[in-house]
């Protein structure tokens, strides 16, 4: 018998061949001589008795190499769909390798790919977090740190106008603070048409206009011609309280009085920390933050409730001594490094400096918003 190989179908064939013992092939060729003993009847005659003779195995071979042929056949297709039916391979035998048997891990190609088990464990590298280290690492991410308190009936209001208001509140914080298209100096868009319509026209006419107020200042956006945004995630720190109008309050920013008028003083108090860098630079990056205190009115006129900012009160951090106040426009301008005007830049002269006890611009109690002046920090 030729060597086993799993490949081989002659192999397999005899291989099953063996397995039929001498009765089982006399009793196949008893048969076969069976047939070639009766002869075809014909229904018009009587049969006839023929005396009995010697078998012709001569006769009776093309027979049996027919059965024979039938049976290889058959083999031949029961190997073909259950090759595992001889058993398996023997020592030594290697079966070829399958795709998925070597461990597959993604790479940047959209193909998966098998590779060695040494670069299984290795990573793509990851972009640097501008806010670790700093008190910013553990605020949260964008308006999910903008949290209003349980709306209740109160000032005159019921609940779902002062639920109604806390929403438009979180909504005007996130267009002011978060828009990325504010951010990076254009039209605060999101911002205006969350106004009341009585309060977007004097805001618009006051947009990016010299002199004060420059109500760009309400917003924050960086100077577009020197800095933008790096990534875009905003940490955001604070609180929103909510208390009734009392009598003696007004509004007078706008030009709006309200003395007597019931409803809801809504303020909102938050740090939200930037992280920036110069305009098409891809390797500086740094921290600004900016602390706001927004004051709101919420109150029935007409049928309607009203929203109306009472005023907004602003200091930033990590941010250019020159430009701020009456000597700058509303315009946000990070300190960094190499900008004209900076100390130690040859050929300009030097700019003015912090001055003053440090504060701690992660601390609202400390750094109160809407100083004008340049305060030395323990850091951004």
């Amino acid at each position: 018998m030729r060597p086993r190989d799993p490949d081989d179908i002659d192999a397999r064939f005899e291989a099953l061949i063996a397995q039929f013992d001498k009765d089982e092939i006399r009793r196949l060729t008893e048969e076969a001589e069976g047939l070639a003993d009766d002869p075809a009847e014909d229904p018009d005659e009587s049969p006839v008795v023929a005396p009995r003779r010697r078998f012709d195995r001569r006769g009776a071979l093309p027979i049996v190499v027919i059965v024979l042929s039938g049976l290889v056949v058959l083999i031949g297709l029961i190997i073909s769909l259950s090759p595992d039916m001889l058993g398996d391979p023997g020592q030594g035998d290697t079966p070829s390798p399958r795709y998925g048997d070597a461990p597959t891990v993604a790479r940047a190609d959209p193909i998966l790919t098998p590779i060695a088990d040494d670069d299984a464990g290795q990573e793509l590298p990851r972009l640097a977090d501008p806010f670790a280290g700093s008190p910013a690492a553990a605020f949260a991410d964008g308006k999910a740190g903008l949290v209003m308190p349980t709306a209740e009936a109160l000032g005159g209001l019921t609940e779902e106008e002062v639920g109604a208001a806390l929403s438009r509140v979180r909504s005007l914080l996130a267009a002011a603070y978060l828009d990325p298209a504010a951010l990076r100096g254009k039209s605060p868009d999101a911002f205006v048409k969350l106004l009341d319509p009585g309060q977007r026209k004097w805001f618009t006419r006051h947009l990016d206009k010299a002199g004060t107020p420059d109500t760009r200042t309400w917003v924050f956006s960086l100077d577009p011609r020197t800095a933008e945004p790096n990534g875009d995630t905003v940490k955001v720190d604070g609180e929103t309280t909510i208390a009734a109008t009392r009598s003696g309050d007004r509004r007078d920013r706008a030009g709006t009085a309200a003395k007597g008028r019931k409803g809801v003083t809504i303020k909102s108090d938050y740090l939200f920390v930037y992280a920036v860098r110069p305009h098409g630079d891809q390797v500086t990056t740094m921290r600004v933050v900016a602390h706001y205190v927004v004051r709101i009115s919420a109150y029935r006129e007409g049928g309607r409730l009203v929203i109306w900012v009472d005023g907004i009160a602003r200091s930033t951090f990590g941010t250019r001594c020159d430009l701020r106040g009456a000597a700058g426009d509303g315009f946000v301008h990070p300190d960094l490094p190499g900008h004209p005007g900076s100390p130690g830049t040859p050929g300009q002269p030097r700019e003015a400096g912090p001055s003053g006890p440090q504060v701690d611009p992660y601390d609202r109690r400390e750094n109160q918003a809407g100083r004008h002046r340049c305060l030395p920090t323990m850091g951004t």
